[in-house]
């Protein structure tokens, strides 16, 4: 079974780009998808999977990034692992890099910080990444076990404060918990 995960934003709520979230689609050929959610419903009643949180990604949730990490069992949580683009409200934000675990890849436990903010705007020259952190995409380095620096490698692109450098991307390294 292919799965994917998507990126749906309700254009209808009130601007031309309203807040995103993650749906969740199955296929057994890669080309014909049905569109799920956790309750187990399909189609045009499904759901989304992964929504708006309280905090740093309080108002949209875009570009998932999801890998499977076989070092866990399946059906245990942190199988299945989330990278997001979040942004706080509505506008010109400071998006951040959000993480979030599952054990079925519908049900998600969120971190309550971001796993990446953009960098200090008190520096000059602004770093590349002081405005948004954008479209991330990881990978598990199995070289480092789990808890230490280096354990998963995160690209994402990033751009200065009001958009002084156009986007570029960038690499960090970190462990997750």
């Amino acid at each position: 079974t292919y799965k994917m995960w998507f990126e749906a934003i309700n254009s209808t709520a009130g601007a031309s780009d309203g807040p995103g979230k993650i749906g969740y689609a199955e296929s057994t050929d890669g080309v014909s998808w049905t569109i799920l959610d956790a309750a187990g419903n399909s189609g045009a009643a499904a759901g989304p999977v992964f929504g708006a949180g309280s905090g740093f990604d309080g108002y949209s949730i875009n570009a998932p990034f999801v890998l499977i990490d076989t070092s866990v069992a399946p059906g245990l949580i942190g199988r299945f692992k989330l990278w997001y683009e979040a942004g706080d409200k509505p506008g010109d934000v400071q998006n951040s890099i959000g993480y979030a675990t599952s054990a079925d890849g519908l049900t998600w436990n969120r971190s309550t910080l971001p796993v990446f903010a953009p960098s200090s705007d008190n520096k000059v020259p602004l770093p590349f990444d002081s405005g948004d952190l954008e479209h991330p995409t990881a990978i598990l380095d199995y070289d480092f076990p789990p808890g230490v620096e280096g354990h998963f490698l995160l690209w994402y692109t990033g751009d200065a404060e009001a958009s002084a450098t156009p986007n570029r991307i960038g690499l960090a390294k970190g462990h997750l918990p």
